[in-house]
């Protein structure tokens, strides 16, 4: 089982003189959930205790959070190693481009670029299907499309799509040095694939880069610094801006876009109105329009100076530079964000990516889940330093220059660290999410000490030609691999699989936009008993054996024959035929009995020890 299985905690009025009903509790590893009703009965010193385990005697409190936190890393892969894996691909770009729409088109990999988006004519912005393998030739196959845009879910392609990385070579080139490369999502492991142009070009070589994401607790990074390129928290703005945005919830104001926002004035952007010198001259002469400050700045980077500054200390995010201090709420916006009613309140809202007054590129996001930034360590911060050409960060150039003074914006040399290198997964990376629904840490007053939920483990099973159990028809997955997750308690997790009407007996599919109560997922297939699951991060491989399972009941639209559904009187067993319990199994045990009777093993976890 995992070292640290989940957690269900209850609070009582016996622990608790102040509580008049009992509070429950679960925590997990995403999160620990409880009731908002609940939320305001409880404080830091709450004493819960763990009803999942009756011989854990410890006592539990739970520390409000606002921190979520994602490290991402990547690791790499030959493009022949893919094999089963499904791929989820967005393609639109391609075929709205003047070049890669006809390469993908009718004089390339023969793809549909012109129609509807429907199972006949399978012009869709985006595929779904298989990789296969056979020897050196890697095949991509879409059986799927779908176009979320337009509301259409994925749906059967009459006819399958399909391009191998030897066409892929032929056609996604302009013959002059530009390549495209292929990137796409695995719906079924949640990770990200990208595929560079000499990937396909050499089918044998780790060329592939897939990122994982995983959930990391702010205690973990005690100590660490971090930085940032764009988008980068302040603690006085972030918590400026969601006041604004609570000020027009009192007021019941219309949705609009607010002129805040939680970032720092840093990025790889213009601060000043700018122009492009066009002559060369260093004046801005008439043909040389201006553009206004909030402008890309050509390189995609920063310069050292203007790279945010991060420390995790005493399990807070502080910022030690511009706009420094801790990032986390107010107590004044923390007391509202407990509200329901202030959280749903502000969704209606949008703020600012850049600094308000800025008018080029300045996008708005909604006031959602969190308010959010990417940073890497300070000690991996040569790892995203911007490609160099000729000397000079990529994109340099003098000629644009500030309205103001004629001064050239852009500095020479390789002082540029970039952005898009933390994104394309050049290096381990981090998201941090300052949430605006409170969340929970378990602390354990026993020990003294924050319980760290174990992370789920990772097993990967490729589906057998036989010997497999499909629950819907026409159903062949044969060579698919599947990430599953253990999580505890003798559980697994990620299974593929589609909604299934029980009111109805209908199949509703894999993708439903509401739920109801006729509603039940069920599993594309069910492990046979001794299947082996394969870890992804060791060699800890599994044996799996069905514990339990679902079997629905169909209304039968006719009556079968040959039954009878009526009796009368003579059909009651007689007074004979009854007798007394303890006749037929004998009296009630008093002796050998394991755990006093009480249940041994709880979800999987052994509770009492079996006599030996």
């Amino acid at each position: 089982d995992l070292a640290n299985t989940s957690l269900t905690l209850e609070a009582n009025s016996t622990d608790n003189s102040a509580l008049t009903k009992s509070i429950h509790a679960h925590a997990s590893y995403y999160g620990t959930h409880v009731n908002d009703s609940d939320k305001s009965n409880v404080t830091d010193s709450t004493v819960f205790k763990n009803q999942r385990n009756s011989s854990d005697t410890d006592t539990y409190n739970l520390r409000k959070n606002y921190y979520q936190i994602f490290q991402k890393s990547s690791s790499t892969k030959a493009l022949n190693q893919l094999a089963g894996v499904s791929f989820q691909w967005y393609l639109g770009h391609f075929k709205t481009h003047p070049t890669w729409s006809d390469q993908l088109g009718s004089n390339g990999l023969n793809w549909p670029t012109s129609g509807s988006c429907n199972a006949a004519q399978g012009n869709c912005p985006e595929y779904s299907g298989t990789i296969s393998v056979s020897g050196s030739t890697v095949t991509f196959t879409a059986t799927h499309g779908m176009d979320w845009g337009a509301g259409i879910k994925p749906f059967v392609l009459d006819t399958a799509l399909t391009f191998t990385s030897a066409a892929w070579v032929e056609y996604m080139t302009n013959g002059s040095g530009w390549n495209e490369n292929m990137h796409f999502y695995n719906p079924d492991s949640r990770e990200q694939y990208q595929i560079p142009y000499n990937a396909f070009q050499n089918v044998g070589n780790a060329l592939v880069k897939i990122t994982s994401e995983a959930k990391v607790d702010i205690t973990s990074l005690e100590g660490k610094t971090f930085i940032c390129v764009e988008r980068c928290l302040g603690a006085t703005n972030l918590n400026t801006a969601i006041a604004e945005a609570f000020t027009k919830v009192d007021g019941e104001a219309d949705a609009a876009t607010l002129d805040k926002t939680p970032y720092v004035n840093k990025g790889p952007y213009f601060k000043v109105a700018s122009y492009y010198d066009g002559n060369g001259n260093g004046d801005q002469d008439g043909g040389e329009s201006s553009e206004g400050a909030g402008r890309y700045n050509n390189i995609g980077g920063v310069i050292e100076a203007d790279l945010s500054s991060y420390t995790v200390t005493n399990g807070v995010l502080v910022g030690a530079n511009a706009d420094g201090g801790n990032i986390a709420w107010t107590s004044a916006n923390a007391t509202k964000l407990d509200s329901a009613s202030y959280r749903d309140g502000i969704r209606k809202y949008r703020y600012k990516s850049k600094e308000p007054t800025y008018t080029v590129d300045n996008w708005s996001n909604n006031y959602g889940h969190s308010f959010r930034m990417n940073a890497v360590e300070n000690t991996n911060k040569a790892n995203i330093s911007c490609d160099v050409d000729s000397g000079n960060s990529r994109g340099y150039t003098n000629r644009w220059r500030a309205v103001a003074d004629d001064d050239a914006l852009l500095v020479t040399g390789d002082s540029y660290y970039c952005a898009e290198k933390i994104r394309d997964g050049s290096v381990t990376s981090y998201t941090f999410e300052l949430t605006k629904r409170p969340d929970y840490r378990v602390y354990n007053v026993t020990d003294s000490q924050i319980t760290s939920i174990s992370a789920p483990k990772s097993y990967e099973y490729e589906v057998p030609a036989s010997g497999i159990t499909y629950n819907f028809s026409g159903t062949n997955l044969t060579g698919k691999k599947y990430t599953l997750k253990f999580e505890g308690f003798g559980e697994l997790h990620n299974f593929p699989g589609q909604v299934f009407n029980t009111c109805t007996g209908a199949v509703v599919g894999r993708y439903v936009d509401s739920w109801n109560q006729c509603y039940r997922f069920i599993p594309e297939f069910t492990l046979p008993d001794g299947a082996i699951l394969t870890d992804k991060t060791g060699s800890d491989n599994i044996k799996v054996r069905a514990l339990r399972g679902d079997e629905y009941l169909k209304k039968l639209s006719t009556l079968p024959s040959g039954r009878v559904y009526t009796k009368d009187l003579s059909d009651l067993p007689s007074s004979s035929d009854l007798v007394t319990v303890s006749t037929a199994i004998g009296s009630k045990p008093t002796t050998g009995i394991l755990n006093s009777g009480k249940a041994s093993v709880i979800h999987g976890e052994t509770v009492a020890a079996p006599s030996q």
